[in-house]
């Protein structure tokens, strides 16, 4: 249990030195620090509040990451997994659920907990009540009803163990009862090469769950006193008229990431140590194709739009048409130059005081009629120049320790004006 191991390690006397490494957080910065990312749910316009329960299809893949930490509190009843864009790597679409060690407010469950080794219930995420009893007509059990997810572990982030879990359970209302439906554990070696998205795919067909008030949640067994144990959660689908060998290509064209930033060196800098040398002439963009059909090719174009701290529109750029987007899973991410690396021809000029640029990232396809889901099209991103430096998103998914005896551990940022340095 490697991730046990050094943390034991970091108290003991060493005497090698320098020797550098990764662990587990004790908590979760992006929620800890509320000024990171903003934690207010988001609102679904589809939402009626006079009905009593969901009806099918039910589907999230939590495209809303880059805008707020919590799933959707109109879809979910609880909230302590972590919405997040940045610990999963090459998801089916932007955004993911996360189950980790720690509660909706980013500190472990149990901090002082002895056992390390000891895996406890953690975060669980529940539906709302779902009417499977009937969608306008009565629902059988011959309507091939199923759930189905991708999940990855670890990711970016902690290996979950051999003793660690991931489950899916089912609820019967007129029984008031939990089942338990299907479960999958994590490994006993830490694999940090196993970076696939694996699905689960379970029936819906005993009456007991064919019933109005119906719900399904994800919970997740872990070490309990920290950021341990990452399984992070996409695309997840509850419909009728589904089929466990065909149901398993998606028409929907989605980013993958948020964009990289428009500055050469750091996602952020003071306004007042910009110059025209820091702006990056070209960013990243991840965008993938998750039709799984080899022969099918999908029409698509991307474009961005910028706009400053007042909202109005001071750059466009259009990328034009790849005519060619071959399903991620033969080509990954779209490698068409203006769509993957577009050029930023926009000059910021000298700022005289703080300021943010809003991204609008947008992608279009035609040949198809619709899209499995249309949210995940479109990408916010924010440039700031405030009054600190940064070199990361603000999603940290571990930390970085040297020890030993002579260890030592420096940032270096080179100022372009004098300046100060307060904390």
């Amino acid at each position: 249990m490697l991730k046990k191991l050094i943390l034991f390690l970091f108290f003991l006397p060493v005497f090698i030195k320098g020797q550098e490494g990764l662990k587990p957080l004790n908590g979760n910065i992006g929620i800890v620090y509320k000024d990171l990312k903003p934690a207010t749910p988001l609102k679904n316009s589809n939402f009626n509040k006079n009905t009593s329960s969901l009806q099918i299809p039910f589907k999230d893949d939590f495209y809303y990451a880059y805008k707020q930490t919590y799933p959707d509190q109109l879809l979910w009843k609880d909230s302590s997994v972590f919405v997040n864009t940045g610990h999963a790597i090459a998801p089916p679409s932007i955004g993911v659920a996360t189950f980790d060690g720690l509660n909706k407010h980013g500190y472990p469950y149990q901090p002082n907990l002895q056992n390390m080794t000891q895996s406890l219930p953690a975060d669980t995420l529940t539906s709302r009540a779902i009417n499977l009893f009937s969608d306008g007509t009565l629902l059988q059990p011959s309507d091939s009803i199923a759930l189905s997810f991708y999940y990855e572990a670890r990711g970016r982030g902690d290996s979950p163990e051999i003793t660690d879990s991931l489950l899916l359970d089912f609820y019967k209302p007129n029984q008031n009862a939990w089942d338990k439906m299907w479960f999958t554990k994590g490994n006993s070696n830490t694999n940090t090469n196993d970076t696939i998205f694996k699905r689960c795919f379970v029936w819906v067909t005993d009456t007991a769950y064919l019933q109005d008030n119906f719900q399904f949640r994800i919970r997740n067994k872990a070490t309990t006193s920290g950021d341990f144990d990452h399984w992070h959660v996409d695309y997840i689908s509850l419909k009728k008229g589904r089929s466990m060998l065909a149901d398993t290509t998606y028409d929907d064209i989605a980013f993958g990431y948020v964009p990289t930033p428009y500055l050469k060196d750091y996602s952020s800098m003071p306004w007042q140590q910009y110059i025209p040398a820091e702006k990056a002439q070209k960013n990243s963009v991840f965008i993938r194709n998750n039709n799984n059909n080899s022969t099918l090719v999908t029409n698509m174009t991307y474009e961005y739009r910028m706009y400053d701290n007042l909202g109005a529109l001071t750059y466009s750029y259009t990328g034009g048409a790849n005519p060619n987007l071959k399903p991620f899973k033969y080509r990954g991410w779209d490698s068409l130059p203006p769509h993957a690396n577009p050029s930023f021809a926009y000059n910021f000029t000298p700022f005289s005081d703080s300021t943010e640029f809003t991204f609008k990232h947008s992608i279009f396809r035609s040949g198809f009629a619709s899209d499995f889901i249309q949210e995940n099209d479109t990408v916010i991103q924010h440039q700031k120049f405030g009054n600190y430096y940064a070199f990361d998103d603000g999603s940290a998914e571990g930390g970085y320790y040297v020890m030993g005896s002579g260890g030592r551990m420096a940032v270096k940022i080179g100022v372009n004006v004098p300046d100060t340095l307060r904390a």
